[in-house]
């Protein structure tokens, strides 16, 4: 009720803006979730489990609780492979489990998003290189092994993309 008060009195223009950065400042905002289930360590049983994928990470969270268990920043997924009924990720040696496997029939989609999001942070560090005239003729740019120094060249040149 105190919320409601304290905008009752905005027009419909200030009450779309409120709402739309309330919206905006939820945890579990432009993430697209997918069912997926992931076996229990040391039992032979599979869990549901959501995994959520954002521009900036992939997300694990408990499907009850809605909690978020794991984020995985986007520079540290290493790898990614999708089968008809599987989906792994691959974090390389930033995590102490280097493989995150989950059973799924979407992992063509989720693959597909995992990539889009890379290439778009890829181009990002691309621009911000040609800004410095920093060439990549010797070190062609792979999506599927994007290094975490690039991502912290975009965060210190602070350059803003929405």
């Amino acid at each position: 009720y105190q919320e409601y008060k304290t905008l009752s009195g905005l027009n419909e223009l200030e009450a779309k803006l409120k709402y739309t950065q309330l919206c905006r400042s939820l945890k579990t905002y432009g993430v697209t979730f997918f069912l997926v289930k992931e076996k229990m360590k040391g039992k032979n049983k599979l869990v549901a489990r959501l995994l959520g994928v954002t521009k900036e990470s992939v997300v694990r969270v408990d499907e009850k609780t809605k909690d978020f268990l794991n984020v995985y920043p986007l520079e540290c997924v290493k790898k990614w492979a999708a089968s008809p009924n599987t989906f792994t990720l691959d974090f390389g040696d930033h995590y102490k489990e280097p493989y995150y496997s989950m059973q799924t029939t979407e992992g063509e989609h989720i693959a597909r998003l995992i990539s889009g999001y890379i290439d778009i942070i890829l181009k990002k560090v691309v621009y911000c290189f040609s800004l410095y005239n920093i060439s990549f003729a010797h070190q062609p740019i792979q999506k599927k092994y994007l290094h975490s120094t690039t991502i912290r060249i975009i965060k210190r040149i602070h350059i803003t993309f929405n």
